[in-house]
């Protein structure tokens, strides 16, 4: 894939030229070819079918079935193609995935590559997908966090290290102070 990031070009002409750059991507390329168009947070992604972040999470357990712990953690909307294929591993009434070859298989070993199902180690108590962002924001995700500061946090407290202490201007007139905590400095 490809992706332009225009983070740090002025905010309404780097949404313009992300606007005609769609229009023309998807009137003149997308038609002709087996591609997706994806407009991201202040990015423009163009990528094959079948080839995202969905898809190299199905190959990563594909080819590692006796995995028992996953964490995905993004903040984009190209992050929703992974949280959606971790949600449907497991149905309400399935303790054990069985997962089919990814649609990335044939592309990578070509059309003769036989692939059987696998049965995944993994259980739905060893699945953390996870969104950073705004609690208001619609995602597939099954956890949330507000910063990648938490998901750092989080990771840390799994292999059982301390927490690092931030100091973080909340504003010219704001005092400073330790996130987690009500201790003003």
């Amino acid at each position: 894939s490809i992706t332009w990031h225009y983070r740090a070009a002025d905010p309404e002409w780097g949404s313009f030229q992300c606007k005609q750059c769609l229009d023309l991507l998807e009137n003149n390329l997308v038609p002709k070819r087996p591609i997706e168009v994806l407009v991201g947070k202040k990015n423009l992604e163009v990528r094959p079918i079948a080839v995202n972040k969905g898809e190299i999470v199905k190959r990563i357990l594909y080819n590692n079935p006796n995995a028992e712990f996953v964490f995905c953690a993004g903040d984009d909307k190209t992050d929703e193609d992974m949280f959606r294929a971790l949600c449907t591993l497991f149905t309400a009434t399935t303790t054990q995935a069985v997962m089919q070859p990814p649609a990335s298989a044939k592309l990578i070993d070509g059309e003769d590559a036989a692939k059987d199902p696998v049965t995944l180690s993994l259980t739905q108590k060893g699945l953390f997908s996870t969104t950073v962002g705004s609690s208001s924001k619609k995602t597939l995700a099954a956890w949330h966090v507000t910063s990648a500061d938490e998901v750092v946090d989080a990771m840390l407290q799994l292999v059982d290290l301390p927490i690092p202490k931030r100091i973080v201007m909340l504003g010219a007139d704001t005092p400073l102070r330790t996130p987690g905590t009500d201790a003003h400095l």
